[in-house]
């Protein structure tokens, strides 16, 4: 068994390691992708390939760094992406990475390694899954017959109803990204959760500008921005993203999330993707019960913790409840200053 080497990235390995990462894993394992959250939340970059003697590249360990909540040194792979699975050659020994792992631990003297995965892939280490979270995948190269027959019949129901009514539009400009910004703020201090700067968005949209599509949704009466979805195509596996997004709530009764979902899937059609990813959402909460209702297949998310052996205390509905009521109570505006420092520690 042939022994390899941990390299660690720096800029000269840029195209030797976004080659590697289009070929065996996605657009998310790219540097780009770690540039755009170090940008915005000066997180530590720790991105190690592992090689062998004739310099290969067989895996690659992209993770970043910051404290968390609790003050203790983290490393994750990655912070603000529901998943990434390992990106590696078939010839990789996948029992090997803990080895690694621990290597990479103690060189940067952290407390823990995290590294969230989809449930297909065998893995070691110690086994912890967050808040019991799912995401969800929805095929997009059928007619779209077939795909609305995949939904309940409540679901279709509701979108055909919000076509008849033609009350909203769909617009791709990204310079609507200000007025979906201050929907997507005022949504999540309503869910007591903290939101980045606009400055999280506008990277995406810069550094991944041929990856990013923003989506919003135009109310025809007041031609304002009433909702939207930031969506990130990965053209090697064929698939649309959906990582971030918001509508106001007094569209609801409107079925505005119909419109914006059957956009969605319109628009990864168009591109020629197979699937579309609706993220994640914790088991049996709104979103997921909603997300499941077109008929999307959920996939338990998995996230790995390696540490020097102490336990790690991952946080849980219960234990949070106290701090997002605290957070919906806030004044808006405060919310909104703290947010946007805060939640670089959450490592969302």
């Amino acid at each position: 068994m042939q022994t390899l080497r941990l390299v660690e990235f720096n800029e000269c390995h840029r195209e030797k390691w976004n080659s590697f990462a289009y070929k065996y894993g996605s657009v998310f394992h790219t540097i780009e992708m770690s540039d755009v959250l170090i940008k915005t939340f000066s997180y530590d970059r720790i991105y190690y390939s592992l090689e062998n003697n004739s310099g290969d590249i067989m895996a690659l360990l992209p993770l970043l760094s910051s404290r968390d909540l609790a003050l203790k040194r983290a490393a994750v792979s990655l912070p603000f992406i529901n998943y990434l699975n390992i990106c590696c050659t078939d010839a990789f020994d996948i029992s090997l990475l803990e080895t690694y792992l621990k290597q990479i631990l103690s060189k940067h003297n952290m407390d823990y390694i995290q590294l969230r995965i989809l449930n297909n892939t065998n893995h070691s280490g110690n086994y912890c899954s967050l808040e019991n979270s799912y995401t969800f995948k929805l095929p997009t190269n059928l007619e779209n017959d077939q795909i609305m027959a995949l939904s309940s019949s409540d679901n279709r129901n509701h979108t055909r109803k919000v076509y008849k009514k033609k009350m909203f539009t769909v617009s791709f400009d990204k310079n609507n990204l200000l007025a979906f910004y201050k929907v997507y703020q005022r949504r999540m201090h309503q869910l007591g959760s903290p939101s980045p700067s606009v400055g999280f968005f506008q990277n995406f949209i810069q550094l991944l500008s041929d990856e990013v599509t923003l989506l919003t949704v135009i109310d025809n009466k007041s031609n304002q921005v009433v909702g939207g979805m930031l969506l990130v195509r990965d053209t090697k596996n064929k698939q649309l993203y959906y990582l971030y997004g918001a509508c106001l709530p007094q569209y609801n009764k409107h079925y505005i999330n119909n419109f914006m979902y059957w956009e969605a899937v319109q628009f990864a059609k168009t591109i020629g993707m197979l699937y579309i990813d609706f993220g994640r959402s914790p088991r049996e909460s709104g979103t997921y019960r909603y997300k499941k209702q077109w008929g999307a297949t959920p996939i338990s998310l998995c996230y790995f913790y390696y540490s020097d052996g102490e336990k790690i205390n991952t946080p849980n509905k219960e234990s949070m409840k106290f701090y997002i009521n605290i957070w919906q109570k806030m004044p808006l505006v405060v919310a909104n200053f703290i947010g946007r420092h805060l939640i670089k520690y959450v490592l969302p």
